[in-house]
């Protein structure tokens, strides 16, 4: 047995160290069973990881995040998304947090420049909840949504293999077809 395991076992509450992340923190080396090399959460962050794949990383939305420590906006971890920062680099800015970056051509991963554009949360959502009902053809009346006036606002309702407009439907629900 060395000497340092017999001062470490008979001692172990009171020996006291220094954090190795860099904060130089005080901490008690000993915990429990195995020997603390860093304060709790101080493990090696950033560049210096075994983890670190450059600076990315990338959510379950499909978004990626890139590591930006001192950014005012950057998560806890030192995160802020790679669109918003793309963004903030070309135009030279720093967005406010009502805007939303909106992917024009609805890849995640596409951050280039010209398929970035800045919107609010209302516009954003609006948007993005919109569906392409063009190729839209009701079963029953043979109605497009090109057919369709400003002041006919017909909803659609899937049926067997494709759709009707809300005015068939209501009748075939009358007549007790459907």
């Amino acid at each position: 047995m060395t000497l340092q395991s017999v001062i470490i076992k008979q001692f172990k509450p009171f020996i006291m160290g220094k954090c190795r992340c860099g904060c130089n923190e005080d901490i008690s080396i000993r915990s429990g069973d195995y020997l603390q090399k860093y304060k709790r959460y101080h493990g090696i962050k950033g560049e210096n990881s075994n983890l670190w794949k450059g600076g990315f990383l990338p959510n379950r939305k499909g978004y990626e995040y890139i590591f930006k420590p001192n950014h005012p906006k950057s998560n806890s971890d030192g995160y802020y998304p790679y669109h918003r920062w793309v963004y903030e680099q070309h135009y030279n800015c720093c967005l406010l947090p009502w805007y939303d970056i909106d992917h024009i051509n609805k890849n995640t991963h596409d951050n280039r420049v010209e398929n970035l554009r800045p919107l609010t949360h209302q516009e954003h959502g609006s948007i993005s909840a919109r569906k392409d009902m063009s190729g839209r053809v009701c079963l029953e009346c043979g109605m497009t949504e090109k057919d369709r006036t400003d002041s006919d606002i017909r909803k659609w309702y899937n049926y067997k293999n494709g759709h009707l407009c809300s005015i068939c439907y209501k009748r075939l629900k009358r007549r007790k077809i459907i």
